[in-house]
């Protein structure tokens, strides 16, 4: 069966950030794909997703009390 558009765009399964700036993120997105982690506009990480799409990375980012929105 094909899988639809809405299944090979990258989604958030878990995201955790830790008081000392741990960021866990973890989804799903098409089998294989290059995923970036984008940071208000800014890419800070990558992550490969397996044969199945899942994928997780972990990563420091800088401690801040301003928001900032995390996208795929």
């Amino acid at each position: 069966m094909p899988r639809s558009r809405a299944d090979l765009t990258p989604q958030f399964d878990t995201m955790r950030i830790t008081g000392d700036g741990v960021l866990t993120v973890a989804g799903r997105s098409a089998p294989n794909a290059k995923v970036e982690i984008v940071i208000a506009g800014e890419v800070v990480a990558e992550a490969t997703a397996d044969a199945r799409g899942q994928f997780a990375t972990l990563l420091d980012v800088p401690v801040t009390t301003d928001p900032r929105a995390l996208t795929l």
